[in-house]
């Protein structure tokens, strides 16, 4: 088991003991939430996040990947909301699907994505997020962001844009400057990969998916280079499936992170690119 970095903040620093700045604890029943104090009275009318009648909206819109989990719902006075419910993967999915023992999970990811914008980094504006208590044991949990508008993931940008190279070239330098931002910030992503790195209307990128992030006074450089190693093999995964990737993506991302840092561009492209042992795992990935 991987252990987390030094100095990490731990679930009971967290909310709902401590609510972000802008944000109301709120206990109805057996729901437990976390609010954005602009639009309180908006999310709870709703009952996206407490499983109420108004959960299941008309019209709302299903969005791909997920596990079929997320939506966006528009909302009155607040707009598009993106709603995703928690649920789990692999065999144990099929059984539990979206129960889980602890209730702070979306609490724990509200946190770090309030904090990260605090702090300038380009993620979702966090509206919510609630863990409803199901029987003795089990919770399940929802988290709510606005939507980002005409948000692409970052495969996608570049295979509709693989003609503009200058533009490509640009988006993914400013992947690499976010991820270098979310670093800075003390933020380790659990998850960074291709698909939770989006592109919105104005070519401007976001990081998504904390869930599972852990923030920390000092990110280490092996904990950045484990961030970036798991997006390098997802894009050779992706490339591997037969999607328009190529490995000089990663090599404008790297520019991009860098900066004016010729050492540790040198440091990152050895741990990354010209890692042989990560080159092994990405091919026994095509195997396996």
């Amino acid at each position: 088991m991987k252990k987390n970095p030094t100095n990490s903040v731990t679930a009971d620093t967290l909310p709902p003991r401590n609510p972000p700045s802008g944000f109301v604890t709120q206990i109805k029943g057996s729901t437990t939430c976390i609010l954005r104090c602009q639009w309180e009275e908006e999310l709870l009318a709703s009952g996206i996040l407490t499983g109420g009648p108004g959960s299941t909206p008309m019209g709302q819109t299903a969005l791909p990947g997920g596990r079929g989990s997320v939506s966006i719902i528009t909302l009155p006075n607040v707009g598009a909301v993106v709603l995703r419910r928690y649920r789990r993967g692999g065999l144990i999915g099929k059984v539990l699907v979206d129960r889980y023992l602890s209730g702070t999970r979306p609490f724990r990811e509200l946190s770090v994505l309030a904090l990260a914008r605090a702090r300038g980094v380009p993620v979702p504006d966090a509206m919510g997020a609630s863990s409803i208590r199901v029987g003795i044991l089990w919770h399940r949990g929802r988290i709510a962001t606005r939507l980002i508008p005409g948000a692409r993931t970052l495969p996608v940008f570049i295979e509709k844009n693989r003609g503009n190279g200058a533009l490509v070239a640009r988006v993914l330098e400013g992947a690499g400057k976010a991820i270098r931002r979310m670093h800075e910030a003390g933020i380790d992503h659990a998850d960074l990969n291709m698909n939770n790195v989006l592109v919105d209307d104005n070519d401007v990128v976001h990081i998504i998916d904390f869930d599972k992030a852990v923030f920390c006074r000092r990110l280490g450089l092996r904990w950045r280079i484990r961030n970036l190693r798991r997006l390098l093999r997802s894009l050779r995964k992706l490339k591997a499936a037969g999607r328009l990737l190529e490995e000089g993506d990663f090599a404008e991302i790297i520019r991009g992170y860098t900066a004016d840092d010729p050492a540790l561009s040198a440091v990152i492209e050895k741990k990354t690119l010209r890692s042989r042992l990560l080159a092994l795992r990405s091919a026994a990935g095509k195997i396996f």
